[in-house]
């Protein structure tokens, strides 16, 4: 997948630069362009190349088109997600919710673009630690998924995750492991065991356990996603590097020092 991903930034910096060079920086295509190469930056973990390149295609859409142009709604939706992944949750708090109003308006509560940006803001409200609010956004997200597209669908699975992680924030571990145990089930069967959604469910499903003292278990979930991820995604990916902080951290907790010292 990393070497996708490579070949993938390589091919879309070529067309940018050649683009820019042809047509200007405000060019609609050139603007495309950004946008695809910061969200490849993004997939790849590298948020603040992927940053300056989403912030220069929203700023570059409301130039040509407007603030609340659908394109530069979704730039800006695009633009928070990766203020989300910096830590930079002020900044992104300022535009998430500005996104979601303007494009509840244009396009309705249950529009698929809609829904992405419903599910962006619960990522938000719970690394913000605004757990119950996340809960309750990624729920009504999940039901809706659920209706249109069915239970199985990587979107609806997607909801259901970002629901089980909020639940652990709430502490409700028991509900956690239910419904991580079920997602990852899923997406193992859908989606195949090196798939990135996949390695989230065994990385995801390990804190709760984690949590209940279920170390053994634990451990297993957190090493099945930090093999994987190194396998899939490099040592270098940020959710690589989650991967080892989950798996030193229960190792510590069950007072294996030395181990955890080997792995970091």
């Amino acid at each position: 997948m990393q070497g996708r991903y490579e070949e993938a930034e390589t091919e879309g910096r070529a067309t940018l630069e050649t683009r820019i060079r042809v047509l200007g920086a405000d060019q609609t295509s050139i603007l495309i362009s950004r946008r695809n190469l910061g969200s490849t930056l993004e997939a790849m973990g590298r948020y603040e190349e992927a940053e300056a390149e989403l912030r220069g295609a929203l700023e570059g859409y409301a130039r040509a088109w407007g603030p609340e142009h659908p394109s530069t709604n979704t730039a800006r939706s695009q633009h928070a997600d990766v203020l989300v992944s910096l830590g930079r949750l002020e900044e992104a708090e300022t535009q998430a919710p500005a996104a979601l109003d303007i494009q509840t308006r244009a396009l309705g509560l249950d529009h698929t673009d809609n829904l992405e940006s419903r599910s962006d803001l619960g990522i938000l409200l719970r690394r913000l630690e605004r757990y119950e609010e996340a809960e309750a956004e990624h729920a009504a997200v999940q039901e809706v998924r659920s209706r249109l597209l069915g239970p199985d669908h990587t979107l609806t699975l997607s909801s259901r995750d970002n629901r089980a992680v909020a639940l652990s924030g709430m502490g409700r571990f028991e509900e956690a492991v239910a419904e991580h145990r079920h997602i990852l089930e899923a997406r193992s069967r859908l989606q195949g065991p090196d798939h990135h959604e996949t390695l989230r469910s065994h990385a995801n499903l390990a804190v709760p356990l984690g949590k209940l003292g279920l170390f053994e278990e634990a451990e297993t979930q957190a090493r099945m996603a930090l093999e994987g991820r190194t396998r899939v995604l490099g040592t270098a990916h940020p959710d690589t590097a989650a991967s080892r902080d989950t798996l030193t951290g229960l190792l510590r907790d069950q007072g294996r020092h030395e181990e955890a010292d080997r792995i970091d």
